[in-house]
């Protein structure tokens, strides 16, 4: 019996298309194409890409998309129950390895630490303040000189605060003037949206810093403005991925799963998700204005 797979592959060769060719084209990696056409679903990230790579997989060879699913639908969800029996033992699994109760050993030598670091510094307080008291004692031991010695002190004092008090208004003085400077904030401004993707610019940015996180599982594509890859790949939280984007004017972020994809620019974050709540595929290009 054919199977979906077997279609797809067959289609490939009578369109003249390499593998490489097609990843190009799809931007899917070459081992997960493979798997496809062995109808191996397993080997894929999870059950949300068969279908979207299936998809992405018959566009490129000219195959109707809807007739494909439709014929060939027992299949997918054959693979994917099998899929989530195999999750379900590894999480089985999982709980039942026991909890390690020695993980109070590695917070040891920091509390040690700690209490070393409190001892030393009463110590040295100790010894600053004795030292102190001592070298008062010398000044009121003094012969009949002593009223004259503090005094003189005392006039020193009094014109030392003075000083201290007009330099502290001019300093003050200075801070505010300071304060009047007001440095332009950073602001992102969605240009447009659609089902297939958002187009954000950002402006009063002195860097252009780009962060992609997951909060789960998705696969993520990161090109900058000539359309050099600067990564491809499956993003697992907590992972994330950072890019210094100085000298670029644009940068081009594909997800395969969006509502489980960050998208940061210099620390703020992007909400290109904001009206998705499916796992869709989606383009997000970020614009870097002046």
């Amino acid at each position: 019996m054919e199977n979906i797979g077997q279609v797809l592959s067959l289609a490939r060769e009578e369109k003249g298309m390499s593998l490489d060719e097609l990843q190009e084209h799809t931007k899917i990696q070459k081992r997960y194409l493979i798997a496809i056409e062995k109808n191996d679903f397993d080997l894929l990230p999870g059950k949300f890409y068969v279908r979207a790579f299936i998809k992405l997989y018959a566009e490129a060879v000219g195959l109707n998309v809807e007739a494909l699913l439709n014929e060939f639908g027992m299949q997918l969800q054959s693979s994917q129950k099998s899929e989530e029996v195999t999750s379900f033992s590894r999480v089985q699994t999982q709980r039942s390895i026991p909890i390690n109760h020695s993980k109070w050993l590695e917070v040891l030598p920091k509390i040690v630490l700690i209490l070393f670091t409190i001892a030393v510094s009463v110590f040295i307080y100790f010894l600053i303040s004795k030292y102190d008291f001592n070298g008062t004692d010398k000044n009121t031991k003094n012969d009949d000189s002593g009223p004259v010695f503090i005094e003189e002190n005392t006039k020193n004092k009094d014109k030392k605060n003075e000083t201290e008090k007009v330099e502290n208004e001019e300093n003050t003085g200075n801070k505010e003037e300071e304060k009047t400077v007001e440095v332009p904030k950073q602001t992102v401004t969605q240009v447009s949206t659609d089902a297939r993707g958002s187009i954000f610019e950002v402006k009063n940015a002195s860097q252009f810093m780009l962060k992609i996180a997951s909060t789960g599982s998705a696969w993520i594509s990161v090109k900058k403005q000539n359309s050099e890859s600067l990564f491809q790949g499956i993003l697992k939280a907590p992972e994330f991925k950072e890019f210094d984007l100085a000298g670029n004017q644009e940068a081009t972020i594909v997800t395969g799963k969006s509502v489980e994809t960050q998208i940061f620019i210099n620390g703020e974050e992007i909400p290109f998700n904001a009206n998705n709540t499916g796992n869709v595929t989606q383009t997000v290009t970020i614009k870097f204005g002046s």
